[in-house]
């Protein structure tokens, strides 16, 4: 009976520390061996925390996550090359690309969800970005000019109220928090 209880036991604990563990699985596309990564936990003191080395196309990197933060994840040689990611306990799984922007995130659902509205923001920004270059055309007229600034306004609306509707089904997770505590203060940006 005794040993019945010391293994239960031991088994709650171990059971207990991997709920709080973070265990980040990547693949690097495009990088080389030897290619470094920095995670930065704390975004106010944009300081890394931690050094990822780039080995056979992959990298990954296991943590303690008592608390779930938003961090970055970066490329040394280029840090325009990121995505932002919540560090919480799970399995992140991250395709980070040597292309600017095509980074993925997944694996927990605060990441799954900050995914979607990346994925959100990419697909509005393209269409307002096209009507953007219409409106600066030299031969544009006024009326077109103002239709074009509606537009824009409508696709701007419709894209934030995406994200909160994201947000709102994902109100459990540390994303449906941080989106809504964003809102509250009457700010929106997805980093």
């Amino acid at each position: 009976m005794r040993k019945s209880i010391i293994l239960l036991l031991a088994l709650l604990s171990i059971t207990a520390c991997q709920r709080n563990t973070f265990h980040i699985e990547g693949i690097a596309e495009g990088f080389t061996d030897g290619d470094t990564l920095f995670l930065m936990k704390d975004l106010n003191t944009q300081i890394p925390t931690d050094t990822i080395l780039v080995k056979e196309g992959a990298f990954e990197l296991s943590g303690e996550a008592d608390t779930t933060l938003l961090s970055l994840l970066y490329v040394q040689k280029n840090p325009e090359l990121n995505t932002t990611l919540f560090l919480e306990p799970g399995t992140i799984d991250i395709v980070m690309s040597h292309e600017e922007g095509q980074s993925v995130i997944g694996g927990t659902p605060a990441n799954i969800a900050l995914q979607e509205a990346n994925d959100i923001a990419i697909t509005y920004g393209k269409k307002m970005e096209e009507l953007t270059q219409l409106a600066t055309t030299p031969d544009i007229t006024q009326a077109l000019g103002l239709n074009i600034a509606e537009q824009l306004k409508q696709l701007q609306s419709d894209m934030i109220k995406r994200i909160q509707e994201l947000a709102e089904r994902n109100r459990d997770n540390a994303f449906g928090q941080f989106i809504h505590s964003h809102l509250e203060n009457d700010t929106i940006s997805i980093p």
